[in-house]
């Protein structure tokens, strides 16, 4: 007389279960941004988590800094930009200050 043993796996559930592995995350784990891979680039982010415009901290001997990406991308949003297509005036200053150096366009009081 011989038993059987019976298993049976849902391969989907298995699947996904091995590609949060792979991925080095799991689902409930938090994620961070690095200088490396924020959407601010790295200076800017340095000097953000510097500032203490999102909370961030120090892991390594070498002093990475990491900050959580919902921290980082909800300080992005809360920033002031001006509505796409329009220029700033800074933008429009800076260019036609180098149309003026450049010689192309001549300022005169107006007679009035």
């Amino acid at each position: 007389m011989t038993d059987k043993l019976e298993i049976s796996i849902d391969i989907k559930a298995l699947a996904a279960e091995v590609a949060k592995h792979i991925d080095g995350e799991r689902v409930n784990t938090p994620r961070y941004y690095t200088a490396i891979d924020s959407p601010l680039g790295k200076r800017l982010f340095i000097k953000c988590a510097k500032e203490g415009c999102f909370p961030s901290f120090k892991v390594d001997g070498r002093g990475k800094l990491l900050a959580l990406r919902e921290d980082v991308e909800a300080w992005i949003e809360r920033q002031d930009r001006p509505p796409a297509g329009e220029p700033e005036a800074d933008e429009v200053g800076r260019a036609l200050g180098k149309v003026i150096s450049a010689g192309k366009v001549r300022l005169t009081k107006k007679a009035g």
